[in-house]
């Protein structure tokens, strides 16, 4: 159930990108107004970023949980419910 929360998130960041880029090389063909592509190209460079931070988090979470496996140590809790 977890893994299929952390794909579809994954899924849907990559579409995103790809859309967002596909816009930016088509907004490049058709030479419009600068201030768009600057704002297409900063959307671009949060996506990325936050597509970085997403994976990370969840990678930290792992290595934790798996410390925790190798360490023996029961008290380690990760929320199942976590608001929004």
């Amino acid at each position: 159930m977890i893994f299929r929360k952390y794909y579809v998130n994954i899924i849907i960041r990559v579409i995103l990108l790809a859309a967002n880029s596909y816009f930016i090389a088509w907004y490049l063909l058709m030479k419009g107004p600068d201030i768009t592509l600057i704002l297409a190209c900063s959307i671009f460079i949060f996506q990325t970023v936050n597509l970085i931070v997403y994976n990370n988090r969840t990678n930290r979470l792992l290595t934790f949980f798996f410390d925790a496996v190798r360490n023996e140590d029961s008290t380690l809790v990760f929320n199942e419910k976590t608001g929004n």
